[in-house]
């Protein structure tokens, strides 16, 4: 009876010994974590977190503060910023990295705040682009151009009387076209044929210039640069009936139609 009595209490002993170890564990020397074992916990990870600052696309410092749960045995249960950033990425690899710290074991954990401070790139960030309007080419296309010179031959084909040169002849020209529609600069390159020069060839190319400014291109994104290169026909007189070719101007034919009459004529 002795025996087994004290067999039970020595039982009864061990079981409190172990109910006691598991409640305060034996390296539990806080209630909860004081500064010196926050600063030694999060001091595991500052290298990983401060290596998220390859996230920052700015310049300038950035400062982050984060809310950290801790159990009681010294893992962290939560991580949480507080003050989210511009740079989504950042504020996610801070809250990975100090998920991974350790501190030492207490009766009741701790929640408490810890602040970072980032250093931005040296390097300015690109500027937003500018949103485009609804259905606006980046560049006017060549097929753009040309139909918007289309409706407009007849303002250079009267620059056709400045110069001796059969009609129709072709003058290329090089210009710039603003995003806005008009055109900033007019370069005209070649004349094709023999033409007069000294006054008659400076205001042909004046009379081409005038004549092109005044055309209303579509509005692009962009500039456009573009070689054009421009069928110049002489347009005929106002009185079709003719007797010889000089009466139909320069380039055009004095010929018989089917109904036996002389007229002004262009050449196919």
């Amino acid at each position: 009876m002795g025996d087994s009595m004290a067999k039970g209490l020595v039982w009864l002993s061990a079981a409190a010994i172990t109910f006691t170890t598991y409640m305060a564990p034996a390296s539990a020397q806080h209630e909860t974590l004081n500064r010196a074992d926050i600063r030694a916990g999060m001091g595991t990870v500052r290298s990983n977190v401060m290596a998220c600052s390859r996230h920052i696309n700015g310049p300038g410092n950035v400062s982050i503060t984060v809310s950290v749960r801790v159990a009681p045995t010294g893992f962290v249960l939560g991580a949480r910023v507080r003050n989210p950033t511009l740079y989504p990425r950042l504020d996610s690899c801070v809250s990975a990295s100090v998920m991974q710290a350790r501190f030492s074991r207490t009766l009741r954990g701790r929640t408490f705040t810890y602040p970072f401070v980032f250093r931005g790139t040296s390097v300015a960030p690109p500027p937003m682009p500018v949103p485009r309007p609804f259905a606006t080419p980046d560049r006017l296309s060549y097929r753009d151009v040309r139909r918007a010179m289309r409706w407009n031959k007849h303002r250079w084909n009267r620059c056709a009387r400045l110069v001796r040169v059969r009609s129709p002849f072709v003058t290329r020209i090089r210009m710039r076209i603003s995003p806005d529609g008009s055109v900033r600069r007019i370069r005209v390159k070649k004349i094709a044929g023999n033409y007069a020069g000294g006054r008659r060839n400076w205001a042909f190319r004046r009379c081409i210039r005038l004549a092109v400014k005044a055309v209303t291109f579509p509005r692009a994104y962009r500039s456009t640069r573009i070689n054009y290169p421009l069928t110049i026909r002489s347009p005929l007189p106002p009185r079709r009936t003719c007797v010889r070719d000089s009466d139909c101007g320069v380039g055009n034919y004095c010929r018989t139609d089917e109904h036996r009459r002389s007229i002004c004529m262009r050449p196919m």
